[in-house]
Formats: C-alpha cells, sequence, structure tokens
C-alpha cells in the first residue's frame, strides 16, 4: 500500500455511482493523480474541497496495481473566488486545465507545471487579462514539456538568431518548420512577418513572471500562432475532437 500526502488543484471531478466521485488532481510533487473519492458528494467531511479548481491538501492512497488512488482526505487550502464569476476567465483558465489533462502523464512528477498553473489561476483570480494569461501558461507548459517553438535559432536552417535580431533584420514566423525563420530562409516561401515587438512579447511569456505580464495588442496574433503550432506539433491535442475548450473560449472572445 502507497500513501502519497501532497497539497492539489482539481482538474476535473466526474459523479460516479450515487455517493462517489472521481476526480483528476494535479498535485505539486506527484504529477497528476486520478483518485476514486468515496461518499464524497454531499459528503461534509471533503466539504467544497473538490471543487473544480479547488486548492487542497489531499492525502491518497493506492493498493496493488489498481489503476486508480483511493482519495482518503482533502482539506480545504484555497479557493479561486473572482474566476467563476467572469465567462472569459473561467474559459481561459478551462483551457489550461485541458492542456493539462491531455499532456501530463499519470503520476509523472511536474512541480514547475503546478507552480505555472497555480501562479496562472492566482493572476487570472485578480483581474489580469485572460488571452495573455492563458498565452503566457501555454509558453510555460511547452517550455517545461520540450515542446517550446524555435526562438533563437532558425526553424529551417538553425543559424543562430542572434546578429538578425540586433541588426533589425526582417524575421519571419513558420507553424510549419515550428518557430521563428530567419531573412534568408524567409524568402523561400510564403511565412508570415514576426516584428522585433512580436518576438520581444513572445519571449517574456516563456521567461516573464505571470503577474510582470502587460497586456499586449499583438498577444491575438501570438495566441494564433501558439494554437496553430499546438495543432501541428503536438498530435495528442487533436485526438477526442480537438480542443473544445479553446474553440469555446475563440467564440467567446470574438475570434
Amino acid at each position: 500500500m502507497e500513501i502519497l500526502s501532497d497539497l492539489a488543484i482539481v482538474l476535473k471531478n466526474i459523479r460516479y455511482a450515487e455517493r462517489d466521485q472521481v476526480v483528476t488532481l494535479l498535485s505539486e510533487n506527484h504529477g497528476k493523480c486520478t483518485s476514486l473519492a468515496k461518499g464524497s458528494v454531499h459528503s461534509k467531511r471533503f466539504g467544497g474541497s473538490l471543487a473544480f479548481l479547488g486548492v487542497a491538501q489531499v492525502r491518497l492512497v493506492k493498493k496493488g496495481n489498481s489503476e486508480l488512488h483511493r482519495l482518503d482526505e482533502a482539506v480545504f487550502r484555497h479557493e479561486f473566488k473572482n474566476i467563476p464569476k467572469d465567462v472569459e476567465a473561467l474559459s481561459s483558465a478551462s483551457c489550461m486545465v485541458d492542456l493539462c489533462l491531455r499532456l501530463l502523464e499519470e503520476r509523472s512528477p511536474t512541480r514547475e507545471v503546478f507552480v505555472a498553473l497555480s501562479n496562472a489561476l492566482f493572476v487570472l483570480d485578480q483581474g489580469k487579462p485572460p488571452l495573455l494569461i492563458l498565452c503566457a501558461f501555454m509558453a510555460k507548459l511547452f517550455l517545461n514539456l520540450g515542446y517550446a517553438p524555435r526562438m533563437h535559432e532558425c526553424s529551417i536552417c538553425a543559424k543562430a538568431m542572434t546578429a538578425e535580431v540586433t541588426s533589425g533584420a526582417t524575421l519571419y514566423w513558420s507553424t510549419h518548420a515550428g518557430g521563428v525563420v530567419c531573412s534568408n530562409c524567409g524568402r523561400k516561401d510564403y511565412l508570415q512577418v514576426i516584428s522585433q515587438h512580436q518576438l520581444l512579447v513572445m519571449s517574456q511569456l516563456f521567461t516573464m513572471p505571470f503577474k510582470e505580464l502587460h497586456s499586449e495588442e499583438e498577444i491575438k496574433t501570438i495566441y494564433e500562432w501558439f494554437v496553430a503550432f499546438m495543432q501541428q506539433h503536438i498530435p495528442a491535442l487533436n485526438s477526442s475532437g480537438g480542443l473544445k475548450s479553446f474553440q469555446f473560449y475563440e467564440d467567446l472572445a470574438g475570434f
């Protein structure tokens, strides 16, 4: 029997049988964990700790070869009170959760992703622009899972981009190639020009803390590039009908 105690964010809960729930958690030190919370429906023992995006200190038990953990205890720690009041913020948070559910492996420690999600939800709850925070979360998730687009060297010829960025040369974005393309390779095909400002904003999404980011006019274009990049280079996201949460968000935000 294995016993785990950890801080966790509730990513998903599904009613199971009459009084039970299957709860998917993102824990700080043990990664994504799917668990069975027996008797948790309308239970005072769990209270509101198993609500969507709830943060709780949990105690999980796993016996033998069972695929599910047993969730024995969940002590409420934090609630994001403002996100549910703003439909665009809630939709943005749902997109982040959808990525975690699809891309994270069960019981594979991903503390950096836990920190990124918790920080993203915190600033989103404080009123930061939902699209900006969603883009920043995608960037940090790409980076931590090894999917980041190539930005410091040409995605086609692999030449370092430092000199071209410094000189102000025309650079390009290629979804197909998976990142930024130098001025020479950009002449070979029709690509989208990426301005120096867009490149700077994109770099900030990868490197700056969420709380230091500010809304940018360029963020909608960068969002479109990121989504196209995901759809082409992360095949797992195209299964089960694609990214429905993103489709809903785009309809809501007026894309």
